[in-house]
């Protein structure tokens, strides 16, 4: 079980700014993917419920056979499952879901690699309007999966990139509330995206354009820095996820200087 830290207590929710007598805890890299620091007292229950839909889709569905294929924390260790869907596609075109164990399963990574953040790009400048996909594999073992069960082709899984930038937002946005007083010199930008007010991510969600990146020790270092856009002052964050492997470097614009 991960031991978790706590920071300071909030007080107040985060993202709406309620101030209620049952304010939760909030985890900024979330529990399910191994996130071993808190925030007290902050987050109202409304909010709670938009944020959890979004991170629960992103560890079930787009991560959950990773997590369970590496070992990832768990609120139900004893309900993790010994076996996971896996999609086939046959020459027909047809598809088709089978289960197979968990440490048979492909499990693979699949993160998007961004360009820059919209808010970011200077006049004038060319940005990639398209992402790509970064990709990792547990092994190779899994090749012979489709002729085991006479298909053509297996699918890698499922992704969808709103949720997907709604969770970075999410741990940039709690990450900087680590410094207790960041919101007297930053208006902060992301609560809006984070409660799905809006689906214009890459406005403020985006990377640094690169597909090769040295892994680190740490999971999910997460680092401030400022960045000046013609007149305007920007608090950007940059972290990565499972950053061991090599994994994308994604940029947050978390507030504007007030």
């Amino acid at each position: 079980m991960t031991k978790i830290r706590s920071a300071r207590s909030i007080g107040y929710c985060i993202y709406c700014g309620a101030n209620e007598s049952d304010l939760s805890k909030e985890h900024i890299v979330p529990l399910a993917l191994g996130g071993n620091m808190a925030l007290p007292k902050a987050s109202c229950s409304k909010c709670a419920v938009i944020t959890s839909q979004f991170e629960r889709f992103c560890a079930r569905k787009v991560l959950g056979p990773f997590r369970v294929r590496t070992g990832a924390p768990t609120r139900r260790p004893n309900l993790r499952p010994t076996n996971l869907p896996l999609g086939l596609i046959d020459l027909d075109g047809g598809r088709r879901e089978v289960e197979v164990a968990s440490g048979e399963h492909p499990a693979t990574l699949i993160l998007p690699v961004f360009a820059k953040p919209r808010i970011l790009t200077l006049p004038g400048e060319e940005r990639r309007e398209t992402f790509i996909m970064w990709l990792a594999l547990p092994d190779y073992g899994f090749l012979s999966l489709p002729q085991r069960h006479n298909a053509w082709a297996i699918r890698l899984g499922a992704f969808e990139i709103l949720s997907f930038c709604r969770l970075l937002a999410k741990i940039s946005h709690g990450a900087a509330f680590l410094d207790r007083d960041w919101t007297n010199s930053w208006q902060p930008l992301l609560p809006d995206l984070i409660l799905g007010r809006t689906d214009k991510y890459d406005i403020l969600v985006g990377g640094t354009d690169r597909v090769e990146n040295a892994p680190e020790k740490k999971d999910f270092p997460v680092l401030f820095e400022s960045v000046d856009i013609g007149t305007q002052r920007y608090l950007v964050a940059e972290l990565r996820l499972f950053a061991w492997l090599g994994t994308p470097v994604y940029r947050v614009v978390v507030g504007r200087k007030r």
